[in-house]
């Protein structure tokens, strides 16, 4: 028991592997966040551009969206992929700075 006015202070010690293993735990926590996001713009801007440069109005439904779904995820994943890596690497290193 400490007596009035006193402050208890603990002081937690970390292993090199413990610190290592949290910043590659938060790496990928952003990389993975970041990864959604990017398919999720991919997604959305293809349905938009899907939906403006289609002739026929009638023809434009909810497989409009799945069809920018399908591509997104044929041909687009990758980009997104590495995009979102940067963007992990770069907020990583802020991070811990």
């Amino acid at each position: 028991f400490c007596g009035e006015g006193c402050l208890i202070h603990k002081e937690m010690q970390y292993s090199n592997n413990t610190v290592y293993a949290g910043i590659y735990m938060l790496s990928m926590w952003f990389w993975t966040s970041q990864f959604i996001v990017a398919v999720g713009q991919i997604v959305i801007s293809l349905s938009i551009s899907l939906w403006y440069f289609n002739r026929d109005r009638k023809l434009v439904s909810n497989a409009t969206f799945l069809k920018a779904v399908s591509i997104a995820t044929f041909y687009h994943l990758g980009t997104a992929a590495f995009g979102s890596l940067v963007i992990a690497i770069i907020k990583t290193i802020i991070t811990i700075l």
